[in-house]
């Protein structure tokens, strides 16, 4: 049976490829800008636009053509404003392999239908909640998610990608400015712990990187996996993913060389002395039983509010659900969020 909910991501902002975040809203004496308005222009020229792949919204080098017939499409199919929330709906879909549709027996008129070179997909709703205060970094993702499925990946890479792809260079060769949003999973310690008690830590990954002779790349010195098989060691392992997912929920990441010395120690006393700079835990996925790789920087998106099943849910259930999650999970956060046009929170 098809099961409906939504998950949640915390948004930040990035000036082009940049690290350091920026705020949604800025406004002084000089100027006044704000991303909503950005997000806006780009959406309503890329609107039902079907899109293939997914884009490495990176250096030029790293970015993909998107020739490959069997990747996936993405659209948004439209978009609403609220405020300067975005609510949209978008469609995706990958080919499964199938050639024939075939008809229902009890309805004679019909005919089976060849798929072989279509793509299923579904549509998603979901919204891009924007802070309403000056200087506010954070925003909020919220996204359908149908039976397991929930495409947060390909929306933000293509939000990105359409505006890079807006900064047309001007005659000087000045290339104008772009944004690239940055989405981590949002959840609460609720819905963290449920989600622990079923899980299992399957592998645990370590490696030290050097930097080559001409200083231009790293590349991996020392590349160590460790299958878990002592029950000791596997609820260890969970403790310490459960440290780093409350870590990136409270904005207070674990670096990588002090993750992988916690790491390491859990596998052995001798590894002590070895100067490993990251670390990734795989662990068993409860919901869709897939394995996961979890670092300190990384949350795989497996946390899941659910709402119903058999059928969607309105469009004003689904809202309401989404504001009390976000009421409960972020109060701090949910404060400085734009909720104009909302309907009041409903668990």
């Amino acid at each position: 049976m098809t099961s409906y909910g939504f998950r949640l991501f915390k948004l930040t902002l990035r000036l082009r490829n940049g690290r350091l975040e920026i705020p949604f809203i800025t406004s002084n004496e000089k100027e006044s800008w704000q991303y909503s308005n950005h997000l806006q222009q780009i959406l309503s020229a890329n609107k039902e636009k079907r899109e293939r792949g997914v884009p490495h919204v990176s250096e030029p080098e790293d970015e993909s053509t998107n020739e490959d017939n069997s990747k996936p499409i993405f659209t948004v199919d439209e978009f609403g404003i609220m405020s300067e929330t975005i609510t949209f709906t978008m469609s995706y879909g990958v080919q499964t392999g199938h050639d024939l549709a075939m008809a229902d027996p009890d309805n004679m008129d019909d005919e089976d239908l060849d798929i072989s070179k279509h793509f299923p997909s579904r549509k998603y709703r979901g919204a891009l909640i924007m802070p309403k205060g000056n200087g506010d970094k954070e925003a909020v993702l919220a996204l359908e998610c149908i039976s397991r499925a929930c495409p947060r990946s390909p929306l933000l890479k293509w939000i990105s990608q359409w505006s890079k792809a807006a900064a047309i260079p001007a005659e000087n060769g000045k290339i104008p400015p772009w944004w690239k949003l940055v989405g981590n999973p949002l959840v609460d310690e609720d819905t963290l712990t449920k989600f622990m008690e079923k899980a299992a830590a399957e592998t645990i990954f370590l490696k030290r990187h050097k930097v080559t002779t001409d200083r231009k790349r790293e590349v991996d010195e020392l590349d160590l996996r460790v299958e878990i098989t002592r029950e000791s060691l596997r609820t260890q392992a969970l403790g310490i993913v459960k440290q780093w997912v409350l870590g990136v929920r409270s904005g207070k990441k674990v670096e990588g060389h002090d993750a992988a010395r916690s790491v390491a120690l859990l596998v052995a006393d001798e590894l002590e002395g070895i100067d490993f700079d990251e670390t990734k835990i795989e662990i068993s996925d409860p919901i869709s039983g897939k394995k996961k790789k979890i670092s300190p920087s990384r949350l795989p998106d497996v946390f899941t509010y659910k709402i119903c099943t058999a059928n969607a849910p309105e469009v004003s259930v689904l809202h309401a659900s989404i504001r009390a999650v976000v009421n409960r999970v972020q109060p701090n956060l949910s404060g400085t969020l734009d909720w104009s046009g909302w309907p009041p929170p409903k668990e």
